[in-house]
């Protein structure tokens, strides 16, 4: 009798320490599972603000400095400009304008989840800062990765990435050329200053002027 009564207790330990391994192996398989996936959620969020940035910027340098222009837009009204009567942009004003766009792309990033996961978010605060050679952009974006069982599996709060860029040299030169541009000969269509190749088309009485550096190029005119 004694040893079956030893045997049962002996079976009951196993038994439970059997549930309690299992239970720790099980939530030390959770939260690998869980790691891997925010890793995996992180990559995707930074490629998404990497598009959405760089999309931003490759429609600033084909619409003279804007990402939305205005409606019927002439070519005498191609953006950034010296004409009178409208308003020259600054670096600042692109560079907010960019993270402006940047910021109503990223809330698609994960409309329809990721892997399994539905995603909480609220809308990222995007800025943006050119360098010598890069375009720097930053963000406060808190993203919560919610899971079958309806709990917050993992969050992400911000994400930052740089892209090579070499925009702040080409708007700096459109900005010294457009300040000359009453006295530049323009039947001259070709310069190249500081590393930066000029073109310049004339359309009416109008010139278009394109910069560009490499694969980069930035879109003005003046009449």
């Amino acid at each position: 009798m004694l040893f079956a009564l030893l045997g049962i207790a002996v079976l009951a330990l196993v038994i439970l320490f059997g549930v309690l391994y299992f239970e720790e192996v099980g939530g030390f398989f959770v939260l690998l599972t869980q790691g891997k996936d925010a890793a995996e959620a992180e990559f995707a969020a930074e490629e998404c603000l990497q598009d959405a940035a760089r999309e931003g910027l490759e429609l600033v340098e084909a619409q003279g400095g804007y990402t939305r222009p205005l409606e019927r837009l002439s070519l005498g009204s191609l953006g950034y400009m010296s004409q009178e009567g409208v308003q020259l942009l600054s670096l600042e004003d692109v560079e907010e304008d960019i993270a402006q766009y940047t910021e109503e792309a990223l809330a698609e990033c994960f409309e329809d989840g990721f892997e399994g996961y539905r995603v909480e978010q609220n809308k990222a605060s995007v800025t943006v800062q050119f360098e010598e050679e890069h375009m720097l952009v930053t963000t406060d974006w808190e993203l919560g990765f919610v899971d079958e069982e309806e709990e917050i599996a993992f969050t992400i709060h911000e994400i930052n990435t740089k892209i090579t860029s070499s925009f702040k040299a080409l708007f700096t030169e459109a900005e010294r050329f457009l300040s000359e541009a009453p006295y530049v000969d323009s039947s001259q269509h070709y310069y190249e200053v500081h590393n930066v190749s000029l073109h310049v088309m004339q359309v009416g009485n109008e010139s278009i002027v394109a910069f560009s550096q490499g694969e980069e190029y930035f879109i003005t005119a003046f009449g």
